[in-house]
């Protein structure tokens, strides 16, 4: 009986050390998933920033572009009804 009971002692130790690394196997690999997927998060974040910040002063170099065009042209038309007079 003493060796019975010592046996199934022993078998639910091995058992729950088994169990418990498992566990943390899992743990781990779930932690690491979620540190890789944040480092993605971020690179891609700051991809989008740098995209923007791209776009944006692309979009102020075109409407300076306009402005001085508008200007030329603007000047061009008061010349010509001026000389037109």
């Amino acid at each position: 009986m003493k060796r019975l009971l010592l046996s199934f002692s022993l078998l639910f130790i091995v058992s729950t050390g088994f169990i418990a690394c498992k566990e943390k196997d899992t743990e781990d690999k779930i932690e690491d998933a979620l540190n890789e997927v944040e480092d993605e998060l971020d690179e891609a974040a700051d991809d989008v920033k740098e995209a923007y910040e791209e776009v944006k002063e692309e979009y102020k170099e075109e409407k300076e572009e306009i402005k001085k065009e508008y200007k030329e042209e603007k000047e061009e038309i008061e010349n010509d009804t001026i000389n037109n007079q």
